[in-house]
């Protein structure tokens, strides 16, 4: 029985530490993701940086260094930081293109559907992958948050 018991531990922390590895993943994609359109959109407003380079090509390249980055440092990123970039992702659009609700919602999702060579895509459906990916990610994080603070509780 104790044999038993300390298997079930070690799969436990086995689980916890897989757990870990994909929060840091996962939170550290979503950074990326978020700073490398701001990026984008704050270089596809210079129109003769744009005229010469992909400007959506900033986002996956950011996207994947973002996690390469946070493995290699161990630690995550916070809740915290992923609210800010998007606060700051919307005051930069409303800086750049106003109030106009068509810029704000069409040129993320043209920048997302130009960097990851979705041409095929529609720009409706890139705009809801876009909404989806944000909304998903918030959700996600505010589920881990209450993961964590339901078994820090328990133990």
């Amino acid at each position: 029985m104790v044999a038993m018991n300390k298997s079930n531990e070690g799969k436990e922390n086995l689980c916890a530490e897989a757990g870990e590895v994909y929060y840091l993943v996962y939170s550290s994609a979503l950074i990326g993701f978020t700073l490398g359109l701001i990026l984008a959109v704050l270089a596809g407003s210079r129109v003769w940086l744009e005229m010469r380079l992909n400007m959506g090509h900033l986002i996956p390249v950011v996207t994947v260094l973002c996690p390469v980055l946070t493995l290699w440092k161990g630690s995550a990123f916070s809740y915290a930081v992923f609210l800010m970039e998007q606060v700051v992702l919307l005051i930069i659009l409303l800086a750049i293109y106003g109030f106009d609700a068509g810029a704000l919602c069409s040129v993320p999702a043209y920048l997302f559907r130009e960097g990851f060579h979705g041409n095929s895509l529609s720009l409706t459906t890139a705009r809801v992958m876009v909404c989806g990916i944000f909304l998903g990610g918030n959700l996600l994080w505010i589920y881990h948050g209450i993961n964590q603070l339901y078994f820090r509780r328990k133990k």
